[in-house]
């Protein structure tokens, strides 16, 4: 199907595209700005400009077939005063509206229309189970979303488009959502239980809601509101402590619900709120959760215990077997690493890359000499492999280069995850510049890559 998505260059976004093009949809995006717009997402897609409120261009919702709406003014970025409020409420109410007379403008009747919505809708609710038929609870994000959820039902109310509103809770990534906050808090051991700790979180992996969006698109038998969390919610305190053991940090002192509230103002309403739903609809739909409970989802985004992870995509307009030749030659390493690491290979221990070959390397980092050791650990050629530190500058070194056809081209996924040396003072004192240190090669990585297999759309 053709699909009109909002809010696609946005952390769930991206995931939401991935899965899209991965089953065989082609993509129109909607953008504020397409100035540098490929620097923002990694995906083939056909690119239209919209502020998120007002008429949409024709030429965006031409053939049409299905529409993902994501766009919104973020909720916990900035404190509420009554401004923040006010755009919060009118970029999704006001512009989930103006998107639908847009399609209602040119004629346009898609098939489905497959609007964000968030488990704000409930309220705080203590320990009562949330399912999809549960009232509106009170607050200023229960308004937002029950008017926001209005919006979509009385736009598509007496036509074909089957319409429904995810109710998103917690998402856990790299590379966005809760994680960005709690992260750095718990691996420098000062994450603590909110208030008292006992109200419910309900959690959802990315890869899971963003595949339940595209579930929801496709399945004629998804209708209605639909709750975006995963089948087990946990408490906060639980949630802590499970997130602390990743990196076998000690559970900090709770974070009193006064402080939050100095802090915070109205919005710590939000992270002390209890919220225990349940995903009914989605479940006796048929749809999979990969990620049911919470260990099962910080194992995978967390797969070795106190390691940073970082993750990076890009497209290219080229197939995997003209691709992979090019990383599978170790020598090409010196030409997609910045010229400020002094990046050279010495030599290999077998004549040609495989599993067990021990890779060795002479570089700078700003501007001291180092050497370093890898060994290619998995070796699966055209799909993937593996490289981990034998000798070098960090603690540990875990890196998976993945390949994979998509959209008529291939997809290169890196993800790193790193140790810095000198344990928990190493940890607190350098982790963050290694981070950016680590970002701005693969930064460096991703324009030469451009340059040598062209432009990703």
């Amino acid at each position: 199907m053709r699909v009109l998505m909002t809010g696609a260059t946005g952390f769930l976004g991206r995931r939401i595209a991935y899965y899209l093009l991965k089953n065989g949809h082609s993509l129109v995006v909607l953008t504020r700005s397409s100035k540098n717009f490929s620097d923002r997402f990694d995906l083939p897609c056909e690119v239209h400009e919209w502020a998120g409120q007002g008429p949409l261009p024709e030429a965006a919702v031409q053939n049409v077939e299905a529409v993902i709406h994501l766009a919104g003014e973020p909720v916990a970025d900035k404190r509420w005063s009554e401004k923040v409020k006010s755009e919060i409420h009118q970029s999704r109410v006001q512009g989930t509206k103006d998107l639908i007379q847009s399609l209602k403008a040119f004629s346009v009747e898609p098939k489905a229309f497959v609007s964000a919505s968030a488990i704000g809708f409930y309220g705080d609710r203590g320990d009562e189970i949330l399912a999809e038929e549960t009232a509106r609870g009170d607050g200023f994000l229960s308004e937002v979303c029950e008017a926001w959820e209005g919006e979509v039902e009385r736009g598509f109310t007496q036509t074909s488009t089957r319409w429904v509103s995810v109710r998103i809770g917690v998402v856990l990534g790299h590379g966005g959502g809760a994680l960005t906050q709690l992260d750095p808090l718990a691996r420098n051991q000062v994450l603590g239980a909110l208030g008292s700790g006992k109200q419910w979180i309900s959690w959802v992996h990315l890869d899971d809601v963003a595949r339940l969006f595209v579930f929801a698109m496709e399945n004629s038998d998804v209708r209605g509101v639909i709750n975006g969390v995963a089948p087990h919610p946990v408490s906060n305190l639980d949630f802590t402590k499970a997130l602390n053991a990743r990196f076998n940090s000690w559970t900090f002192l709770p974070v009193p619900q006064m402080m939050l509230r100095f802090l915070k103002g109205e919005m710590a309403n939000v992270l002390l709120g209890s919220q225990r739903c349940a995903p009914e609809k989605a479940l006796l739909a048929g749809f999979d959760f990969r990620y049911s409970s919470l260990e099962e989802a910080l194992s995978e985004l967390y797969p070795h215990d106190g390691a940073q992870v970082l993750e990076f995509q890009q497209w290219v307009n080229k197939t995997r077997e003209t691709v992979f030749p090019f990383f599978a030659d170790e020598n090409n390493l010196q030409t997609i690493t910045p010229p400020n690491l002094s990046f050279h290979v010495i030599g290999k221990s077998t004549s040609a890359i495989e599993e067990g070959t021990l890779i060795d390397y002479r570089l700078k980092i700003h501007g001291v000499p180092a050497r370093w050791q890898s060994v290619i650990s998995q070796w699966q050629p055209e799909d993937r492999f593996v490289d981990e530190q034998t000798k070098g500058p960090y603690r540990f070194w875990h890196h998976t280069h993945s390949f994979e056809d998509l959209a008529g081209g291939t997809l290169l996924v890196d993800r790193v995850s790193f140790k810095v040396p000198l344990g928990y003072l190493g940890q607190l004192g350098a982790s963050s510049f290694v981070r950016s240190d680590v970002k701005n090669i693969f930064s460096y990585r991703r324009k030469k890559i451009r340059e040598l297999f062209g432009l990703n759309k």
